[in-house]
């Protein structure tokens, strides 16, 4: 017991370090309004191009009943952060090993986001003029606020993060889930999350497709074995005095 409560604290030093290094680097991107602008009529060329600049369109079918609306405008909310919580806090308690993959999985994929927010600062679609995309959840205090001095990024949508880490979290529980339900509501998540970000106006479908497949590499890069040098180095030595 004392060993998981020790194993849990010092993870939880280690997601606050990670989380504090994530909002500085977002912020740095905050104060080209401009540039953020200018890449987010980009990407909605691209979707033109490829005619699936559709987002207005889901809005309004999510919108079909108030029951649906609110339903996805309360999962952006409360089906991210809090499930993520807690699918790193169960599996740290009860499957260790797939804890310690889907922290390196997260991180990971946060690492290799990290340069489209410094680089590529684009806003949502519910920032986009002329779109008739808007603010189903009411994100326009959190555009303006901050956590510990830090701002918000608003200009933060590419990739989406909601849509990848969702999608992580679900590839990395269902190998340790036994429970179908449990199992079918890993398998609709990411599903579910992706039509909810496009249906909130807070990511394009092309924020979503980059999202997964950052995610998708992260876990590519996750189960890349590393040699262990120091052991084959002390092979090596073993052999030379052998000689």
């Amino acid at each position: 017991m004392v060993s998981k409560l020790q194993f849990l604290a010092l993870e939880l030093v280690r997601w606050v370090a990670v989380y504090g290094l994530y909002l500085a680097g977002r912020q740095a991107a905050i104060a080209d309004e401009g540039a953020a602008l200018r890449h987010t009529d980009t990407i909605v060329g691209i979707e033109r191009s490829l005619h699936i600049l559709q987002e207005e369109q889901v809005q309004d079918a999510a919108a079909w009943t108030h029951v649906a609306g609110g339903f996805l405008s309360a999962y952006y909310m409360v089906a991210f952060a809090p499930v993520c919580v807690a699918a790193l806090v169960w599996t740290a308690w009860r499957h260790r090993s797939a804890y310690v993959a889907l922290r390196q999985r997260l991180v990971l994929a946060l690492v290799l986001a990290t340069p489209f927010f410094l680089l590529y600062p684009a806003a949502p679609p519910r920032l986009a003029a002329g779109l008739g995309v808007g603010d189903s959840v009411g994100l326009s205090a959190h555009d303006t606020g901050s956590f510990v001095g830090i701002r918000f990024n608003p200009y933060a949508a590419m990739p989406s993060l909601h849509a990848g880490w969702s999608l992580l979290v679900a590839l990395t529980l269902l190998p340790v889930v036994r429970s179908r339900f449990a199992r079918g509501l890993l398998v609709a998540h990411p599903v579910v999350m992706a039509v909810t970000v496009t249906a909130t106006g807070n990511h394009f479908f092309l924020d979503v497709a980059v999202g997964v497949a950052i995610a998708l590499t992260a876990r590519a890069l996750s189960r890349i074995r590393i040699p262990n040098l120091g052991s084959r180095g002390q092979r090596f030595k073993l052999r030379a005095q052998e000689v």
